[in-house]
């Protein structure tokens, strides 16, 4: 039987979003868990799953999700609800409601770039805290 998610993304769209799970899929994943999702033709972002179902959509063909990131849930179903909460009191888009809940590091797009900034041991030991910190920063 399929199982789909629905997944809250960070754009300022109202609703959540439909996508189908494989089965070995549906085993892992729970509420709370960041997934990478398709939307639109080409870019891939990071969601939040918020419900997990077997209502599949009438109107529209399902994607599958691209990749589940973590072992453990994000945030708890508690948060989600109280998102829910949120979007509704204050007329917000649920999307931005995640946007402000959630540090950006943990939202990455397609367009994100990440960058490891390799150091020496001995380089470290010799920067002094405002050059370290300036390094970091990079």
């Amino acid at each position: 039987m399929n199982c789909y998610v629905d997944v809250i993304l960070p754009l300022p769209l109202p609703g959540t979003f439909t996508y189908h799970l494989s089965q070995d899929e549906s085993k892992k994943i729970k509420v709370g868990h960041r997934v990478a999702v398709s939307f639109g033709k080409r870019k891939i972002y990071t969601a939040i799953v918020s419900d997990i179902h077997k209502n599949k959509p009438s109107d529209y063909l399902t994607k599958p999700i691209e990749f589940i990131y973590d072992d453990n849930e994000l945030v708890s179903s508690k948060h989600i609800e109280f998102w829910h909460w949120i979007s509704r009191y204050y007329f917000a888009p649920i999307g931005d409601v995640l946007k402000a809940a959630i540090p950006s590091t943990f939202l990455l797009e397609s367009e994100s770039i990440l960058v490891k900034n390799q150091i020496d041991i001995n380089e470290l030991k010799e920067m002094s805290d405002e050059e370290l910190i300036a390094d970091l920063a990079i």
